[in-house]
């Protein structure tokens, strides 16, 4: 594999989550996609050092795979 992911799956659910709707910011998309609250998706990116207007196109691989790690250690 690309990267580490702690579930493949979830991982797979973020990735289409984060270009679920076109021309929106990874924390809207991801907001409509898994429920996750804006306030939350933003305390989380500050976290990983990324930017709280990032589109998903913008991130790399391993930022995706961090991201999606981070969403299913909360999710837990």
């Amino acid at each position: 594999p690309a990267v580490d992911v702690a579930d493949e799956s979830f991982f797979f659910k973020v990735m289409r989550g984060g270009f679920l709707l076109r021309r929106k910011t990874l924390a809207n998309s991801l907001n409509a996609a898994l429920g996750v609250p804006k306030a939350e998706l933003t305390a989380l990116f500050q976290s990983l050092g990324l930017s709280a207007t990032a589109r998903a196109e913008q991130l790399t691989m391993s930022q995706m795979a961090a991201l999606a790690n981070a969403l299913y250690e909360k999710k837990a």
